[in-house]
């Protein structure tokens, strides 16, 4: 597999120059719909030229598609698709996937995924970024994790930034919460909440009580961070595993 992949990169570097155009609906409407729809409204409005057995392999990155490439192949009514995500840096392209497609004339009859360079820790990159940006802060990212981190969702409003570290198979959930606050630690601590000092010598509070999840909380400046494992990760969750996390994101 190694060595396809190899070969499929090296011959779109000898075509770089050369992309096959997508103006033949007439002649191949589903894959010119198809190729369409997913680089300006994504895969959901894709699936309407796909063949009901055949699934769309996952993009896990919520960066945009800058464009999508179509190399000739052996096989009558098959390209090699190779997409591009759109970084904004002209001079810095990444490859989003290269699949293997074949289709007819109506509908696209099966995806092969060659390779998937979609990296789900870029949604965390873009999210800091622009709350970062937007009040003026840097934001201490964690380096540890309780599970392999298969996906990535972000969540922001006016003065909170909420991300979803996540793993299908554990149906495992990491959430770090970032907000902004007048008030101290203290103001948080509930009666069985446990005090604890992370290795810069910050306080901290865990609290293995709060329903969804078990949580640490520390503060630092003026951001109130929030560590938390869902109860429904299919591992033992401890405080240790909540202190790692924190520790992590501290600097030596």
């Amino acid at each position: 597999m190694k060595q396809f992949i190899c070969l499929i990169l090296a011959i779109v570097l000898l075509f770089s120059g050369t992309r096959i155009a997508w103006g033949y609906s007439d002649t191949r409407p589903a894959l010119y719909n198809f190729v369409h729809s997913l680089t300006r409204m994504g895969s959901e409005q894709a699936e309407k030229y796909v063949s009901p057995n055949v699934d769309i392999p996952e993009i896990r990155e919520d960066t945009p598609l800058l464009t999508i490439q179509g190399l000739p192949s052996s096989k009558e009514n098959e390209l090699i698709l190779i997409g591009y995500f759109n970084d904004k840096k002209v001079a810095n392209e990444r490859i989003a996937f290269i699949w293997k497609v074949s289709f007819t004339k109506t509908q696209i009859t099966d995806i092969n995924e060659v390779y998937n360079g979609s990296n789900p820790f870029m949604n965390e990159i873009q999210a800091i970024e622009k709350y970062e940006k937007r009040h003026h802060v840097d934001i201490l990212k964690p380096t540890n994790f309780p599970f392999e981190v298969t996906h990535i969702d972000t969540q922001q409003d006016k003065d909170t930034l909420i991300i979803r570290y996540r793993n299908d198979k554990l149906s495992g959930l990491f959430q770090l919460k970032v907000t902004e606050t007048n008030h101290s630690l203290e103001n948080y601590k509930g009666i069985k909440d446990v005090p604890y000092t992370l290795k810069n010598g910050t306080k901290a509070l865990y609290q293995p009580n709060y329903f969804p999840a078990k949580q640490l909380l520390f503060q630092q400046g003026k951001l109130m961070y929030t560590v938390g494992i869902s109860k429904a990760t299919k591992k033992d969750i401890t405080a240790n595993d909540l202190l790692k996390i924190a520790n992590s994101m501290i600097s030596n």
